[in-house]
């Protein structure tokens, strides 16, 4: 379940993204390449990062205080490594190039997609770690990713497109 609502979330999240950029006709490569991202890796990761998380982080605190401390976690650890993540898979299921790949990775362009994340996600992920319960978790997020992956994907489109 956590793996098919976060594919077809993250296919939303493109199909919007793809609707704001042109009136053209629909990438489907990239629409697959984004759902299998969102089915495959992203529901895999987030299912074992916050089981980790309930585990190691913050136990015993308050509930709020927890959720602070593994929002911190979260924005430090995980989001870096889920924008690289992305950028990455977007670029080979794609058919790009290395040199393309490393040009997408590159740290200005991971750190202004992180820094633009801290505004949508650390309210969405303070919600999340107080008030969803750790097996709800992947799916809310998937929820809230349609947003967030629709940026995403507007700015990986970007990246690729520039020289």
């Amino acid at each position: 379940i956590k793996g098919c609502s976060a594919g077809l979330l993250f296919s939303l999240g493109d199909f919007m993204a793809q609707r704001l950029e042109t009136a053209e006709a629909m990438d489907l490569q990239r629409l697959m390449a984004f759902g299998s991202y969102g089915a495959s890796w992203y529901a895999i990761s987030q299912h074992y990062w916050f089981a980790w998380m309930e585990r190691h982080v913050a136990c015993g605190w308050s509930p709020s205080s927890a959720a602070v401390a593994r929002v911190a976690a979260h924005s430090a650890v995980f989001a870096p490594f889920s924008i690289v993540s992305l950028f990455g898979w977007m670029t080979i299921t794609t058919g790009r190039s290395w040199q393309e790949l490393k040009d997408i990775c590159h740290p200005e362009a991971i750190f202004s997609t992180w820094a633009a994340g801290t505004i949508f996600w650390i309210p969405t992920m303070l919600g999340v770690y107080r008030f969803v319960p750790l097996q709800g978790r992947v799916v809310v997020t998937s929820g809230a990713n349609v947003l967030w992956s629709c940026y995403l994907s507007w700015k990986s489109a970007v990246q690729r497109a520039e020289p």
